[in-house]
């Protein structure tokens, strides 16, 4: 997992053939305008969600990964905790659903906190836990750019 800011992300595009596109979406976009849902980028090698949702507790939310996809989490506006650790030997409670892409998983998990102007890059070795409660419920418009291994 990598954490920084979008102003920093120039640091991170030779980590991937695609990250570039997908920080460039993120810098260029004003996802203010923009519905809920999935916006094209480059079919399905490179798209964006756009999520708009009220941060829960963590006992609505169930800790994830991904095999074919890696997340670029940009926080564009709120604050979210972020649960996560790293896939190791865990059991998932949802098997893998390849359809969708991902797996759930109950486990005791990390935290950290998102805010406003942050990203997350989440390899398929990261569970995560995103939209947890910082510290009281609030609105988040939160972008997950979907980048094909």
């Amino acid at each position: 997992m990598i954490i920084d800011t979008l102003e920093n992300s120039d640091l991170y595009v030779t980590l991937h053939p695609n990250f570039k596109k997908a920080f460039d979406y993120l810098k260029n976009t004003n996802f203010a305008i923009l519905p809920s849902g999935r916006q094209e980028i480059e079919g399905d090698v490179i798209f964006a969600m756009v999520n708009k949702y009220d941060t829960n507790t963590p006992d609505v939310v169930q800790l994830e990964a991904h095999k074919k996809y890696i997340d670029v989490q940009y926080v564009y506006s709120g604050s979210e905790t972020l649960g996560f650790l790293p896939l190791t030997k865990q059991t998932p409670s949802q098997a893998y659903d390849t359809e969708n892409d991902f797996q759930l998983f109950e486990e005791k998990y990390d935290e950290l906190t998102f805010k406003k102007g942050m990203f997350s890059i989440l390899y398929p070795n990261d569970i995560h836990a995103p939209g947890l409660i910082d510290k009281t419920s609030e609105a988040v418009l939160k972008i997950v750019v979907k980048v094909l291994i």
